[in-house]
């Protein structure tokens, strides 16, 4: 069964707040901690995506943005326009 949009909504915006208040790594604890739930979800992939990126795990936030472009290709315009994917871009 799939998990109901405001609990997804929710936990995607803790994880933000983290991420937005300087704890990066707890955002991606928390990511991490939800992967079977929210697995399915390409908002939570290109949210794994970020954290990556933001912590300068540049090889795990691109195969993570790869990811969610693949289950979603609107995912890329986010990517593109996203300055925490900077560094990601740097690599290529």
């Amino acid at each position: 069964m799939r998990e109901s949009l405001p609990v997804f909504v929710w936990f995607m915006n803790l994880v933000d707040a983290k991420s937005e208040n300087g704890d990066p790594t707890g955002a991606l604890q928390l990511l991490k901690d939800a992967v079977i739930k929210f697995s399915e979800r390409t908002e939570f992939v290109y949210a794994l995506a970020r954290q990556h990126a933001l912590l300068g795990e540049i090889e795990d936030a691109k195969l993570f943005v790869k990811r969610a472009i693949k289950r979603d290709a609107s995912a890329k315009e986010q990517f593109l326009d996203d300055p925490a994917f900077d560094a990601v871009w740097d690599s290529f």
